[in-house]
């Protein structure tokens, strides 16, 4: 698995450099700090997954995929197939210090993007999920193999037991993905969508 750091913040430079500093290859990142965002790619081997911990701390995971195995690219499970992709997420976000994920997303609905988003909340509480089509699915031409899917059927089975909010991301905004730890500590940051089913 790997993962990348950015520092958010008139100090970026120093804090940068500092937060590399501390980064050896082979040993575990360090937890966030305040005032940085987290970027991490989780790559277990069988789709896509990525945490970001925002300024204040609140945390956003972007798909959590698992594509088979193998996976129709063929990459080997990472880091080893002792574990499903799901489980390799859930502990990863709380090796990163967290014991709830406040925002999930799914950028669609294909395997590699979707299949272990279930599996990781059922491991680790995700609060709001936000998709691109909840709660009819009529976006534009949506694809609707995608939408008769397992893994799909699977997830709307897991929102319809209401213990996650779920909620659809629309282009434009920037008042659906926030700051939630500390909402006042950086008015500057913002997450907009800029574009989703065809509609910028």
């Amino acid at each position: 698995m790997s993962a990348r750091r950015t520092t958010y913040g008139a100090l970026g430079v120093m804090l940068a450099a500092a937060s590399l500093s501390a980064q050896v290859v082979g040993q575990p990142l360090p937890t966030w700090t305040p005032g940085t965002l987290d970027i991490h790619q989780i790559d277990t081997g069988r789709g896509n997954a990525a945490l970001l911990i925002l300024p204040d701390g609140t945390s956003l995971l972007l798909d959590a995929g698992d594509g088979g195995n193998p996976p129709p690219r063929g990459t080997p499970p990472r880091p080893d197939g002792s574990r499903s992709p799901g489980e390799w997420i859930a502990r990863y976000a709380r090796a990163m210090g967290l014991s709830a994920i406040d925002y999930g997303y799914i950028t669609h609905f294909h395997d590699d993007h979707l299949s272990a988003m279930v599996d990781v909340a059922t491991r680790i509480p995700i609060h709001r999920m936000f998709d691109r089509g909840w709660p009819d699915y009529n976006y534009p031409a949506p694809d609707h193999s995608e939408l008769r899917s397992p893994a799909f059927l699977h997830y709307r089975e897991f929102l319809a037991k209401g213990t996650t909010a779920a909620e659809r991301l629309q282009p434009g905004r920037n008042d659906q993905i926030v700051l939630i730890k500390d909402t006042k500590s950086h008015p500057q940051f913002k997450v907009r969508t800029i574009a989703a089913n065809g509609e910028i």
